[in-house]
Parts: structure tokens; sequence; C-alpha cells
């Protein structure tokens, strides 16, 4: 018998808060494609760490319709893990991550109705495909968050 998808994700959910003060996380990031464009049911206290992460402008836009703040990757081919990755970047471009901060991921197949799969990570460390500078020089003062977006586009598209 197959199992019910969003049960997991019912399971993952009930454990965030207490999971994100543990580890003191300052940021929340849930993967907004893999939820077929339903709201998440998330404890209220998590309210602003809570970013979701999209491919899509349309799922994008949903997102910002209900007030949340989403950070969109680029519309390519990538793993879990690739796409939290790629959206920690863009987070450090525009001010909404920093260096040390800790976050928890959220993320599942896109189209899928479920979360699935919970970690955790720390800006600047473990993060193989790119080396943070130093607390202070990023993003670059001289370089736009737009820029750093397409640039970041354009490497993933490669």
């Amino acid at each position: 018998m197959a199992q019910d998808p969003k049960r997991i994700t019912r399971s993952l959910t009930t454990h965030l808060a207490s999971i994100a003060e543990n580890c003191g996380a300052t940021a929340l990031f849930v993967y907004a494609d893999a939820l077929e464009g339903e709201p998440l049911e998330l404890p209220e206290e998590l309210g602003e760490k809570v970013i979701y992460i999209s491919k899509t402008e349309g799922e994008q836009s949903k997102q910002e319709q209900r007030g949340s703040r989403c950070i969109r990757v680029p519309n390519v081919k990538l793993t879990r893990l690739g796409q939290v990755k790629i959206a920690v970047v863009l987070g450090l471009a525009r001010g909404i991550v920093r260096r040390g901060d800790v976050i928890v991921c959220l993320t599942g197949e896109p189209s899928s109705g479920s979360l699935d799969t919970l970690f955790l990570t720390e800006v600047g460390s473990g993060f193989e495909i790119f080396a943070l500078p130093e607390e202070g020089s990023y993003p670059p003062t001289n370089v736009q968050a737009e820029e750093d977006e397409r640039d970041s586009e354009l490497d993933t598209e490669l």
C-alpha cells in the first residue's frame, strides 16, 4: 500500500519549529514547486523566517501574493541540494541571509505535492561549489543583486 505523500510533509512540519529553535535557525527555505501551488501549513512562530524557493515566475508570484518571500532560482535541472545552494547565493546577494546563518531546508520532488527532505546548512560552510568571501565583503558594494542573479543563472545553465 502506497504511503500518503502529504503524511511525510505533515510529519516534518510538525517538528519544524522545535528543530529551528534547537539549532538557532535564522531562516527556513521551502521548495515551493514541490507543493503543487498549495499553501504550506507552518507554525505561526516561523512566519518571518520562511523563504520559499521556486524555479517559476508563476509560483514566485503566488507566494508573493500570499505575502511570502520567495527566491526564484534558475529554471534548470538541479538536485535538491543544488537548488538550495543557488538560493543561498541569491539570498546572500539580496541580504536575506548572511555568512554564519543556519538555514533549515525543506524540499521535495517538483509537483509531487510533498516535502520529503529536511536538512540544515550553515551559510559559508559545506558549499563545495563556491567559496564565500570573508564577512563584510559579500555582496560586493559595486555589484547589484540583479547582476548576481543573472550571473548565477548563466553559470548554472552553462
